[in-house]
């Protein structure tokens, strides 16, 4: 607006030494745009001369002409949500990463994504934040039943969204710098991780004051007051635990995008799938004995179905990467995402509706009355974390896929250049049996489609008394015949042989 404004300024003032029509334009600095008077004193045939003359015609040939200069929320919401090949550089952001010698297109790509995740992120992570300070009243008021140690331990549970805020902000702000990002996002994130596990591995008699202990043993309800605070650190811990194996499967399914002619990703969500299933019924299976519904029930077989649906179609990710195959991949997402979101609103449904006994939210006033596990203000808090945390948790195993990726293409260099073709040998000949047990199971049950029809069919032969295959039965018998004695030449051929009787064909 300013430079606009000034270099408009710049053309009135040279409009009064000119009369009115007539605009000297050799007079005027070549970046100068046209001001409104400027464009209003003239005549109206010298106004669309004026604007063609000064305002520059854009260039079509260059794909950055019509690019904007600063990407809006809109633009970084589409990045987060879609496919990283989809995230195109502005002007400013490819000439900052020109300028940090980032020409390559995919690593441009790469890098703009990161930047709109974590820059959406931040918003999550700054309410989640905030809503942990409120919280903080519960931990360190007058009537607080928590003692030094304990209050110790929830202030640093709710500062480690602050080391999450922190390394965030840095990472986004130097989103070009990609080491020295990833490693700042490295540091806040593993921070708070290990912050929110301290007070849940401590007993209830090491965080809470001595006389609340000694008067809940004295009632009988201490063991009941364990299993309330249990259920409240699995569901303040289900952002932590859960985002870390989803985030793997979501990072997994982006590098697969990115880099299609790498097979290291698809095994990497191969692996981590079952991982995020059971994590996800482990985290919910608790939750499901006490206080479950039909609503947790579908919300939690909902969630466990979803990696199972990669898991299914795994060759996807692990061949070679075709049009076809990428186009059956993309219908595979989208049907993950779909169990996904299901699941998540399921479980939102249970959080506000179930009524199991025990609400999981409400006001603070069922809370003071143990009406409910945790406030409204708390379970906002969990959603915001598990939205920031399940961003930056994608971004960090990204990172860890890229340079697994850049290290296994690196190895695989080094080895061909030390080995030579002898480093084929060991997976040739392990190629080779494997190819060759599988063509001679193939062939054994083409040439055998009835074997086991075959091998049911047995005789039980009188003298050895063992059930042998029919076949075999044929060919002892023909053995016992050639072994008993022919008739020699002396027995007279007179004597006619006796013709069997009745009796002897029925006995036979």
């Amino acid at each position: 607006f300013f430079t606009i404004t000034h270099a408009g300024m710049e053309g009135h003032t040279n409009l009064s030494s000119t009369s009115r029509g007539k605009i000297d334009h050799a007079n005027q600095p070549p970046s100068s745009r046209p001001f409104f008077p400027q464009i209003a004193r003239a005549p109206v045939k010298k106004r669309a001369s004026i604007m063609s003359s000064e305002s520059p015609s854009p260039d079509t040939t260059n794909p950055n002409c019509c690019q904007k200069e600063t990407a809006n929320v809109w633009t970084h919401l589409k990045r987060v949500f879609l496919p990283i090949r989809a995230s195109i550089p502005n002007a400013r952001e490819r000439s900052k990463l020109e300028s940090s010698s980032k020409t390559n297109e995919a690593l441009q790509q790469f890098c703009v994504w990161r930047r709109s995740s974590l820059m959406v992120a931040s918003p999550s992570v700054f309410a989640s934040m905030i809503l942990g300070f409120i919280n903080l009243e519960f931990y360190l008021g007058n009537d607080s039943p928590w003692n030094g140690f304990g209050k110790f331990l929830f202030v640093m549970l709710e500062l480690s969204d602050l080391f999450l805020f922190v390394a965030v902000c840095y990472a986004a702000t130097k989103w070009h710098q990609v080491r020295r990002s990833t490693r700042a996002l490295r540091i806040g994130w593993t921070i708070s991780i290990i912050l929110p596990l301290l007070p849940a591995i401590f007993p209830l008699e090491m965080v809470v004051d001595q006389f609340v202990v000694f008067d809940l043993k004295e009632t009988g309800d201490v063991f009941y007051v364990k299993i309330e605070l249990a259920l409240r650190y699995v569901l303040q811990l289900l952002p932590v635990v859960v985002t870390v194996p989803s985030s793997a499967v979501r990072a997994a399914l982006r590098i697969r995008h990115l880099m299609p002619h790498s097979s290291l990703p698809g095994w990497i969500l191969l692996i981590c799938a079952p991982f995020y299933s059971l994590v996800v019924l482990i985290a919910l299976v608790v939750v499901t004995q006490v206080a479950g519904d039909v609503l947790l029930l579908i919300g939690t077989l909902l969630l466990v179905l979803k990696p199972c649906v990669y898991l299914l179609r795994g060759s996807l990710f692990v061949g070679v990467s075709t049009p076809k195959v990428e186009k059956q991949i993309r219908t595979t997402m989208y049907v993950g995402v779909a169990l996904g979101v299901a699941g998540i609103v399921m479980v939102t449904l249970w959080a506000f509706t179930a009524n199991v006994g025990i609400r999981p939210i409400g006001s603070e006033k069922d809370c003071d009355r143990e009406d409910c596990l945790l406030t409204y203000d708390q379970g906002a808090k969990i959603l915001f974390e598990w939205i920031g945390r399940t961003l930056v948790t994608t971004v960090i195993f990204c990172d860890f896929l890229i340079a697994m990726v850049l290290k296994d293409w690196e190895h695989a260099r080094n080895r061909e250049d030390l080995l030579g073709p002898d480093r084929h040998t060991d997976f040739e000949a392990l190629h080779q049996v494997l190819a060759n047990q599988r063509t001679t199971q193939k062939d054994k049950n083409s040439s055998n489609p009835s074997t086991l029809e075959d091998t049911s069919k047995t005789y039980k032969d009188p003298e050895l008394g063992t059930g042998i295959p029919h076949d075999a039965s044929l060919e002892a018998g023909k053995q016992q015949q050639e072994d008993v004695p022919k008739l020699t030449t002396d027995t007279p051929s007179s004597v006619p042989a006796p013709s069997p009787t009745l009796g002897d064909m029925e006995e036979s």
